[in-house]
């Protein structure tokens, strides 16, 4: 196994899914057009709303006369579609990078993880300080900030920061206290990895561009939710604008479920030729294979899992 092409072939396919995220914004775009013609037909059927040019609407049977409706709505309504839904996706964008613009220390923060220092630290934390020097010296990057989620009992870690130079590792507790120092030395290299070819940047600008095209799907979820909550406890007669709000987030949600459904796809694509780059740099680093293949089998038979709570 060539890990150099391994490396090089993850970067261009991570390169070619940039192209996906202007297809998904293209797709939300079309979908709300979409229906807000199928909605802008049945107006015009009762002759509420004009159609495109001032044509006047035929009588050709109900099916005929509104799918010639639906292909007639006014050019200026569509554009004002697509001129909202754009600058939402822009807007709840620029806000997601506002947020992430503090850099590492402040995810760490935010996250509930506390810096280790070197003369208050525990046996197993100063395994982790010492596993992470080392591939430091490895990967010849300088040794970052080191913060511990106390809390959690799932064997993970992750990077976060913008630049190498300002970048932080982040591990569980159950990271440093279920894997060997060979598996922790495995997935520390597999970080360093990450830091190293850019992915904490790449990470930033993913986390905000597919929040933009996201949003319409996770808030209007939220308002089904929100619906069906406050509706409990009331007689039927009592639900109605609980209803309408459930009803309401529901069709949005499912108009805006092609911007969240590309958001994960796109997600999940990049990560998985991200993680292959990086399982690869990690065994480049540590010059043991066994170590990240460790750690991996250690999530599978602890099944300690690698999802955080926070």
């Amino acid at each position: 196994m060539d890990f150099f092409d391994q490396q090089e072939l993850a970067r261009r396919a991570s390169r070619r899914l940039v192209l996906w995220y202007v297809l998904a914004v293209l797709f939300v775009v079309a979908s709300f057009n979409f229906a807000v013609a199928l909605v802008y037909a049945v107006v015009a059927l009762y002759g509420a709303v004009p159609l495109a040019g001032g044509e006047e609407l035929v009588w050709r049977g109900l099916l005929r006369t509104y799918l010639h409706a639906a292909l007639h709505v006014p050019p200026a309504v569509h554009a004002w579609v697509s001129g909202t839904v754009a600058a939402i996706v822009l807007a709840v964008t620029a806000l997601r990078i506002r947020q992430l613009a503090e850099g590492g220390p402040a995810v760490a923060q935010m996250l509930g993880a506390h810096y280790l220092e070197r003369s208050r630290v525990t046996p197993a934390e100063a395994k982790l300080l010492n596993v992470v020097e080392e591939m430091a010296i490895a990967s010849g990057i300088a040794v970052p900030p080191v913060y511990l989620l106390n809390h959690e009992d799932a064997i993970n870690a992750l990077v976060a920061g913008h630049s190498p130079s300002e970048a932080v590792i982040i591990a569980t507790r159950g990271a440093v206290q279920k894997l060997s120092r060979d598996e922790l030395q495995g997935v520390m290299g597999h970080e360093f990895s990450h830091i190293l070819n850019g992915d904490m940047a790449l990470n930033v600008r993913l986390v905000a561009l597919l929040a933009g095209i996201a949003c319409f799907g996770e808030w209007d979820e939220s308002l089904v939710h929100l619906g069906a909550k406050e509706a409990r406890g009331k007689s039927r007669e009592e639900r109605g604008a609980e209803v309408l709000v459930a009803m309401f987030g529901a069709a949005i949600a499912f108009i805006g479920f092609p911007g969240l459904f590309a958001a994960e796809a796109i997600k999940a694509a990049i990560s998985r030729q991200r993680e292959l780059l990086a399982d690869a740099a990690s065994v480049q680093f540590t010059r043991n294979a066994d170590g990240i293949a460790g750690a991996l089998d250690s999530i599978r038979y602890l099944k300690a899992g690698t999802t955080l709570r926070t």
